[in-house]
């Protein structure tokens, strides 16, 4: 059998604690981008900090930027409850998941879990989950950013972090995507 791990026992962190603050700039990683790019924090929650790639933040005005942080904090809640923690995948020691938004294929994945693993060659060493600046509606030439999306692709996507701190990522995938 599988020895358990207490939902709240740190698997993985560095060992200093990283306070973001909104305005701090980060070269993040993503798949199908090995050079990097960089991204500010623009709004930092109890729960999350969201950072937006500089080359992107035209598309997303503050107003924007702003409604969707305060559906943030809300959103990981009920998931947490429901759930579970994520403090086992806390790399970067923060206690928020960060949310980076930047531009991507749509095939891409949204939790890598190399992110998550601090000796991976391909690591952005935190817990980030990557939203697509161009989200269904804006890709299907409907119309600009659908900030609607958002909190249901953020419910859905940190259940997958969830399920990975809860399974070290060995559950089925099948039901991963049920959640």
């Amino acid at each position: 059998l599988k020895q358990q791990i207490a939902a709240d026992e740190p698997r993985i962190t560095t060992a200093e604690k990283t306070d973001y603050q909104v305005g701090d700039s980060k070269t993040f990683r993503a798949a199908g981008r090995p050079e990097g790019f960089t991204a500010t924090a623009v709004a930092v929650g109890e729960l999350f900090t969201l950072w937006v790639e500089d080359a992107e933040s035209d598309m997303l005005p503050a107003d924007l930027v702003q409604r969707l942080a305060g559906k943030i904090d809300p959103v990981l809640r009920k998931v947490t409850d429901a759930f579970g923690s994520t403090v086992r995948v806390d790399l970067d020691g923060d206690g928020k998941t960060a949310f980076g938004l930047h531009r991507f294929p749509p095939e891409t994945e949204q939790l890598t879990a190399a992110d998550l693993i601090e000796e991976a060659s391909y690591t952005n060493a935190m817990d980030v989950l990557h939203l697509n600046v161009l989200n269904r509606k804006s890709l299907e030439g409907v119309g600009e950013f659908d900030e609607s999306l958002v909190p249901p692709m953020i419910a859905h996507e940190f259940q997958h972090l969830v399920n990975f701190a809860q399974t070290d990522g060995s559950s089925e995938a099948w039901l991963n995507e049920a959640f």
